[in-house]
């Protein structure tokens, strides 16, 4: 990250509790750009995406976890999309993955289109494929909106864009911007919290969903009930 051609930014590093030596490695840079918030016990991605976001001194907001690379030019073009077009809240742009077993692939994100809930493609929300990695957001878009939702432990990226979409504008950058390494680990490759997160998103967008596209509806309320019927919780 710190490879950027656009070189007026911070760099807030926020430690959710690792193990791994994250904070010596990080005390031994000195890199004046940067800074170092530890967090007491591991509190999940959403809750170090928001203390970082509290941290911020900078108007524009992005994010860059541990498995992902920054093309050198990705600030610099999404600041100037945001220069040009004030009314746009957040610019965001496709992602190069690489999977734990396999060679890489473009992960084109969907064009956002403001109100939209679903669009042309299978998938159950407008967002689905669009990376938090290769996001710029306007910080007071993201304040307005309590940014990220601290009850999900997965899909709470997908939850904001749906929120931030509802209200603004948004507009994508259609070449890959960022690399994303899937690891056994990551995050978003863990499913314990998957059926939580689902509920969640039905809670705060199942109405809308429902009066847009009832048959996305019943099949995702019928595949979340089945779920928890599977696990004896019905």
């Amino acid at each position: 990250m710190l490879a950027q051609t656009f070189t007026d930014f911070e760099l807030i590093v926020v430690d959710d509790g690792s193990t791994d030596g994250s904070q010596e490695y990080i005390g031994g840079l000195t890199d004046l750009r940067m800074r170092y918030l530890r967090q007491a016990g591991n509190r999940g991605q959403s809750s170090a995406r928001n203390a970082g976001i509290r941290a911020a001194r900078a108007e524009l907001i992005a994010f860059q976890d541990s498995d992902d690379v920054w093309a050198p030019e990705k600030l610099a073009l999404q600041y100037d999309e945001l220069c040009r077009h004030p009314d746009v809240a957040m610019v965001y742009a496709d992602m190069l993955r690489v999977p734990s077993a396999g060679g890489p692939y473009l992960l084109a994100a969907p064009e956002l289109r403001k109100g939209q809930l679903f669009d042309q493609r299978r998938s159950v929300y407008a967002t689905f494929a669009v990376g938090i990695q290769s996001c710029l957001i306007r910080r007071d878009v993201l304040r307005k909106l309590s940014a990220f939702d601290e009850a999900l432990r997965q899909y709470e990226d997908l939850d904001l864009f749906l929120r931030i979409v509802r209200k603004h504008r948004v507009l994508r950058i259609a070449q890959p911007l960022v690399t994303y390494y899937e690891t056994a680990d990551s995050v978003s490759s863990q499913d314990q919290h998957n059926a939580g997160a689902r509920w969640g998103l039905m809670r705060r967008h199942g109405l809308r969903m429902l009066l847009a596209r009832p048959k996305a509806f019943r099949k995702e309320l019928l595949s979340l009930v089945l779920g928890r019927r599977e696990k004896g919780l019905l």
